[in-house]
């Protein structure tokens, strides 16, 4: 690693971002917890992750003020914004989870309910393969088809399908469960669940900065 990179991960106080925490301070990352408003200047990388329903997550932003300085650190091409889950979903437009909530528009795209499938098995919880469509520097290292783990009932569908990274399948159903565009990386799985291989991927956050 050329630097000791400060890497912010947001805290929505609806998910547990300590094992985040722990494998990047193993990977030698210098971790912050943003739990308000912040200077989005200070930091190299950005990390939003969250669990639960879409509306309350986007109240939870609005309420601890951290649109502004996520946008802002979203047009920075040389700082990186991670969204894991939730929040991949949160990066883009708007989710019909409940009800129509907007997002913050950081990736142009809607999110939607996973459709049913034979045995109606929504959420989506446990490992499944994450299949690359292309080489990317998040995934070296990283079998071309892997498992991963996920929890989720919803799923993200990029405007543009050039920045899908990979593919999963659930209930018969292929859908997006990674991006890339830009600065801007997105998982549906939990990395940080995930095993050696999720490890990997938190480890090569760093190569974004080589």
């Amino acid at each position: 690693m050329l630097k000791k990179i400060k890497v912010g991960v947001i805290n929505l106080g609806s998910n547990n971002i300590y094992s985040i925490q722990n494998a990047l301070k193993l990977n030698n990352y210098k971790v912050n917890v943003i739990s308000e408003k912040f200077n989005h200047e200070i930091y190299d990388a950005i990390i939003l992750p969250g669990v639960g329903s879409y509306n309350y997550a986007m109240r939870q932003i609005k309420n601890l003020r951290l649109i502004d300085p996520l946008q802002k650190l979203s047009l920075n091409k040389n700082k990186l914004v991670f969204g894991i889950c939730l929040g991949m979903q949160l990066l883009f437009n708007k989710s019909s989870e409940f009800e129509v909530t907007e997002g913050l528009s950081i990736v142009s795209g809607d999110v939607k309910k996973l459709p049913m499938g034979r045995n109606n098995l929504i959420p989506n919880v446990g490992w499944h393969d994450v299949k690359i469509k292309k080489k990317n520097i998040f995934f070296n290292s990283i079998k071309k088809t892997s498992k991963f783990y996920f929890v989720h009932s919803f799923y993200c569908v990029p405007q543009d399908t050039k920045i899908i990274l990979t593919h999963t399948e659930f209930n018969s159903f292929n859908f997006c469960s990674s991006i890339i565009s830009e600065n801007i990386f997105g998982t549906q799985f939990h990395p940080e669940k995930s095993s050696i291989q999720g490890l990997q991927i938190l480890r090569n956050l760093e190569n974004f900065f080589i």
